[in-house]
């Protein structure tokens, strides 16, 4: 057997072909492994003003065996925004978790609010990103 895996592994193509392989499965297997997703509770507008108020909920799906101490690990930063109400992650079901958060945009130096929501533990790093448009002002 060990001389089967010395001759593939020796021939250049077979042995690029191999590495080729465990990657792609190493990828799948990462990146199937955690979902986050931003749903509007209204609808989402085309552009907000200053002042506007956004409900949004924040679900997660991990694996079953993630707890809420693992789910705390989940970050939240804002910039042009700031969080008026927030809900605790509660578990829809078994790997799913939802929170639910209120924001009011406050407006930033780029004129571009955004919520980032990061992810991360010892088997991955997941981030989100979610813009808001302002509306232009005419002056």
């Amino acid at each position: 057997m060990r001389y089967y895996v010395n001759k593939l592994t020796s021939n250049p193509d077979m042995k690029a072909l191999m590495i080729s392989a465990y990657i792609l499965i190493f990828s799948f297997s990462v990146t199937a492994f955690s979902k986050v997703s931003v749903q509007y509770i209204n609808n989402k507008k085309e552009s907000y003003s200053v002042g506007d108020t956004i409900d949004i909920s924040v679900i997660i799906e991990v694996p079953a065996k993630t707890c809420f101490d693992g789910i705390k690990q989940t970050k939240i930063f804002l910039s042009g925004v700031v969080i008026l109400k927030q809900s605790q992650w509660c578990e829809l079901r078994n790997g799913f978790w939802k929170k639910d958060i209120k924001l009011t945009i406050i407006g930033n130096r780029s004129n571009q609010p955004k919520l980032t929501i990061l992810r991360k533990n010892d088997e991955e790093l997941i981030t989100v990103q979610e813009l808001f448009v302002l509306t232009k002002r005419f002056k």
